[in-house]
């Protein structure tokens, strides 16, 4: 069994490194915002 392996655009990531910065926010508070997996983030 293999498991897919979701890759994110540059744009994004980018995009979201920018709204952690901007914003003073913490990895999870933005994870659970952008509904996106915190291990994800964090990687």
């Amino acid at each position: 069994m293999t498991k897919k392996v979701e890759r994110y655009s540059e744009e994004l990531k980018a995009e979201v490194v920018k709204e952690i910065k901007n914003n003073d926010r913490d990895i999870s508070t933005t994870a659970s915002q952008l509904g996106l997996p915190m291990q994800a983030l964090a990687n």
